[in-house]
């Protein structure tokens, strides 16, 4: 026999700004963060999404994200903990061990300096009609 896989997906298109993210692992599902030049999947990751410029902090895989151009060489690239991953101008993509400054970006962005704890709950429906919330910390 051959169990049917279902793999559950979930994106976030995010235009302008930054996003920071806490995405739990769980059995079966993808998490994505879209822009107009890049696209990140994520699995069981924390860290801050900015369109081109991807950090991660913490993470429960290994690669802990996969970042790809949607233009240009539409070139991919794994980033793993302590890595900030990033899309240029030509549509290529590197990574780059992260800086200081980029980990206390993503430390502020996940309300870990001890000053930032705003949030917004996110409501939708699936496909299937259960309603779901993603929560989103400022």
């Amino acid at each position: 026999k051959n169990p049917k896989l279902n793999v559950y997906d979930k994106s976030v298109e995010l235009s302008v700004g930054k996003l920071a993210f806490n995405v739990k692992k769980r059995p079966n599902e993808q998490f994505r963060f879209t822009s107009p030049t890049a696209v990140a999947t994520i699995k069981g990751t924390a860290g801050i999404w900015g369109g081109n410029l991807l950090i991660i902090t913490e993470s429960g895989s290994s690669p802990a994200a996969v970042l790809e151009a949607l233009s240009g060489l539409k070139q991919r690239v794994e980033i793993f903990v302590g890595e900030t991953g990033f899309v240029n101008d030509d549509g290529s993509v590197g990574k780059r061990k992260s800086s200081q400054s980029d980990l206390d970006d993503a430390k502020k962005g996940l309300g870990e300096d001890g000053q930032s704890n705003k949030k917004v709950i996110i409501k939708f429906r699936t496909k299937e009609g259960d309603v779901k919330e993603i929560e989103v910390k400022k």
